[in-house]
C-alpha cells in the first residue's frame, strides 16, 4: 500500500523584533539632546516626589484678628484645605473669599514654608447701633451689621455709647453681614452727631426711621425734628437744604429752650415749629416672635 506523506508545513521566516519608537528616537539623538532630555525627566520625577512629601503639605492655618469668628470658620471660608500641597495654595482667591465674611475690612493670606499659612484679618470698628424690633446690632461705616441682632443691654458699654438708629421700616431680624443701613446714610448720621452741638446748640439723643422712611432726630432738648424721607440716594441728597433750614431757624429760635415738641423740616421753605411736652425717643418695640413651622 502506498503511504501518503503529509503535506509539507509552510516555512516561516524568523526576524528580529522591531525596536520601540522611543528607543529609535533616542538612538538618533545627539549626546547633548539626550542629556537635556534626561535632565528634564529627572526634574519631573523629582517634582512629583517633592509634591508627595508630607512635610510640604499644608498642616497648620494660623488666624489673627478673627474677632467673634472662630479660627475654624475663617479657615473654612478661605477655602484652604489641610493636606493640600503647599505649591498649590492660592492666596489670591482665599483672600477674596475672606472679604465676604461679616465685618472684615481687609484680609491677607501669607504662605510660611514649609507647611503653614497665616491669615490676618482687620475688622471694621462699629460706628452706629441699629435697633430693629427690639434687637440691636453694631454697624460698620459701610452699613453692614457686624453681628446678629441681640438685646440692647447685651452689646456692652462700648456699643451703648455709639449713636443709635431705631429702624421702624422693617420688622425682620438683623443678620450678621447684612446691610441694615445704607453706607452713605450711616456716614451722614455719624457726622450729624458730631456737628449738632456746635451747629444747632443741642446734642442728638437718638435717630429713628419711621414706617414712611422719614428720618427723625431726637435732640437732647426734648424735641424731635422730621428731616423727611432718606431711603433713596435722591432723598438723602435732599438733607442738605433741610439742615440748612434748621441752621437758619437757630437765628430766630433758641433750640435749647424747653417747650419745643417738634420741628417739621420736610419742606425747607415752610419750617413748622410745634410747642408742647418733650417727645420721648422710640425704643424699637418688642422682638418679633415667629410661630414654629408646626404651630397652628
Amino acid at each position: 500500500a502506498r503511504r501518503r506523506l503529509p503535506a509539507a508545513l509552510p516555512r516561516v521566516r524568523a526576524s528580529a523584533p522591531r525596536p520601540v519608537g522611543i528607543l529609535v528616537w533616542w538612538a538618533q539623538q545627539s549626546r547633548p539632546v539626550r542629556r537635556a532630555a534626561a535632565l528634564v525627566l529627572l526634574l519631573v520625577v523629582a517634582g512629583g516626589v517633592t509634591l508627595a512629601l508630607p512635610p510640604l503639605h499644608l498642616q497648620r492655618v494660623t488666624v489673627v484678628g478673627a474677632g467673634p469668628l472662630s479660627a475654624r470658620q475663617v479657615t473654612r471660608a478661605s477655602g484652604l484645605v489641610r493636606g493640600e500641597s503647599m505649591l498649590f495654595v492660592r492666596t489670591g482667591p482665599a483672600r477674596r473669599r475672606l472679604l465676604g465674611l461679616p465685618g472684615v475690612r481687609s484680609a491677607t493670606v501669607r504662605v510660611t514654608w514649609p507647611n503653614r499659612v497665616v491669615i490676618t484679618l482687620i475688622r471694621w470698628s462699629p460706628v452706629l447701633v441699629v435697633v430693629r424690633a427690639g434687637l440691636a446690632a453694631p454697624v460698620a461705616p459701610t452699613g453692614e451689621a457686624l453681628a446678629a441682632g441681640a438685646p440692647l443691654p447685651t452689646l456692652g458699654p462700648a456699643a451703648l455709647s455709639l449713636p443709635r438708629l431705631v429702624d421702624e421700616t422693617s420688622a425682620t431680624s438683623i443678620r450678621a453681614g447684612a446691610t441694615v443701613c445704607a453706607g452713605r446714610l450711616t456716614q451722614v448720621l455719624v457726622a450729624l452727631v458730631r456737628v449738632f452741638p456746635s451747629a444747632y446748640g443741642v446734642a442728638v439723643r437718638t435717630f429713628a426711621l419711621n414706617p414712611a422712611g422719614s428720618l427723625l432726630v431726637y435732640a437732647s432738648a426734648g424735641w424731635v425734628a422730621d428731616l423727611g424721607s432718606v431711603l433713596t440716594p435722591a432723598q438723602l441728597q435732599g438733607l442738605g437744604p433741610r439742615l440748612e433750614a434748621l441752621r437758619t431757624l437757630t437765628t430766630r429760635v433758641d433750640l435749647a429752650r424747653p417747650g419745643i415738641a417738634a420741628i417739621d423740616l420736610q419742606d425747607p421753605s415752610q419750617v413748622a415749629v410745634t410747642d408742647g411736652p418733650a417727645s420721648p425717643p422710640p425704643t424699637g418695640g418688642p422682638p418679633v416672635l415667629r410661630a414654629s413651622p408646626g404651630g397652628g
